[in-house]
Formats: C-alpha cells, structure tokens, sequence
C-alpha cells in the first residue's frame, strides 16, 4: 500500500483523526503533568507512612515492656498478700510437727531461724532437723509437706540407713517465707 493512498483514505476522516490525534496528546500531557507528580507524592506518603509505622511499633515495644513491668509488680504484691505474716511461723511450725506425728516418725526440734532477705523486704525462714522411720512413711511425709497451704522450699535433703536397720534418717533443710 502506497502513501498516496492512505492520504486518500484519511482525509475525508480528518475530523475524526484529527480528535484522536488531539486526545492522543492531552492524555499523554495529562499523565507526564498529572501521574507522573502524584507518583511522586505517592511515594513520600508511603515513606512518612513507614516512619510513623516505625515509630508507633517502637512505642508499642515500650508499651509491651511497660505493661509486663506492672503485670509483674502486680504478680508479685498477690504473692506477697499470700505470704504469712511473722506471728504465723509457730503455725507453720505445728503443721509440719502434725504431720511427723500423723506418719509415725521421729523428729528433733524444729526451730527457724530469721532472716532477712536482701530484696522485697520479705524474712526468710530457715531451719535444717533431723526425720527418722521407715522410707515409705518418709516418702509420704514429703507428699504431705509439698501439699500444705504454706509454702516450704526443700533446700537440702539427704538420706542415710543403718546397717540391718529399716529405719532411715532423713536430714531436711526446710525454708520459709514471710512478710
């Protein structure tokens, strides 16, 4: 196909391609003025976007450490209101006593010692004695301590038997806390 006739074959169209021509040129003026401007503005929306993200993550980190921080403090106040108070130590003393007698077993004085500990102004109540019987009665002696409402921490425990005697002594370092 020649030139000659494809102006021959335009040109009683010139109106209707001289509009495509027209808008061919407004949209493409229209995107270099208008899309290529707001690409730009896109763009710095979405890094101020990022940078306030940034900075509301980061606050809610410190939030998160601020909230475990009371969480905590909380858990610690309940436990202390669940701790005894000093004047309950003879209690505690006559629980345990209770259950040596309870299991048959033998047992020297029981005496705790104060004192003081070095952080949440709490006493700490020591005492180290001496159990003596039969192992399965010692066993469930031991049950039986862990399962009482006050709260004993085992810090030593040993165990010696006679030669040919059933008996067996248990030396048991018990302490104890209180407000």
């Amino acid at each position: 196909m020649d030139i000659g006739r494809l102006i021959k074959a335009v040109l009683p169209y010139r109106f209707f391609w001289g509009i495509c021509c027209f808008l061919l040129i407004i949209n493409l003026v229209g995107y270099t003025a208008v899309i290529k401007n707001q690409q730009k503005e896109i763009t710095n929306l979405q890094d101020l976007y990022t940078a306030k993200r940034e900075k509301s993550v980061s606050l809610s980190r410190k939030n998160d450490a601020v909230i475990r921080y009371y969480k905590a403090k909380e858990s610690l106040t309940a436990f202390r209101k669940k701790l005894p108070a000093m004047e309950a130590i003879a209690d505690q003393v006559r629980q345990i006593k209770d259950i040596v007698n309870k299991h048959g077993l033998s047992a020297e004085k029981i005496t705790f010692k104060p004192d003081k500990a070095k952080t949440y102004n709490l006493w700490k109540y020591t005492a180290s004695f001496t159990v003596s019987g039969q192992y399965a009665k010692l066993k469930t002696f031991l049950a039986d301590l862990q399962n009482l409402r006050s709260i004993f921490c085992i810090e030593a425990l040993s165990m010696s038997r006679s030669n040919g005697n059933k008996r067996v002594k248990m030396r048991l370092g018990l302490a104890t806390y209180c407000r």
